[in-house]
């Protein structure tokens, strides 16, 4: 458990320490884009950022919107998960990744 705790840390260290996350979208053809955004978190479960709706990952959220200069966005995330520097639990090489509580 405490190894879970010290996971957890490091993935609030993470969001602390930036202010660009990226994001990942999908068109609706299925062609990923992913782009660098300026990001506010809160309580490291929701990520809000201003975009213009014309941005290709704007288009990619939703294809029908008015129109505005710029649109307030936000991500709920539904889990959280960091590379655990510790490797995988089964001790085979490569990244493992591991959920944490935040």
């Amino acid at each position: 458990m405490a190894e879970e705790r010290d996971l957890g840390a490091m993935a609030r260290e993470i969001v602390d320490a930036n202010l660009f996350m990226m994001l990942a979208t999908a068109d609706s053809d299925g062609r990923p884009w992913a782009s660098p955004v300026y990001f506010s978190p809160a309580d490291y479960r929701e990520f809000f950022w201003i975009s213009e709706p014309g941005a290709r990952h704007s288009r990619s959220i939703a294809a029908r919107r008015p129109p505005a200069a710029h649109r307030l966005y936000r991500a709920t995330a539904t889990g959280h998960f960091v590379l655990d520097p510790a490797g995988h639990p089964d001790g085979s090489a490569g990244d493992h990744r591991a959920p944490v509580d935040l």
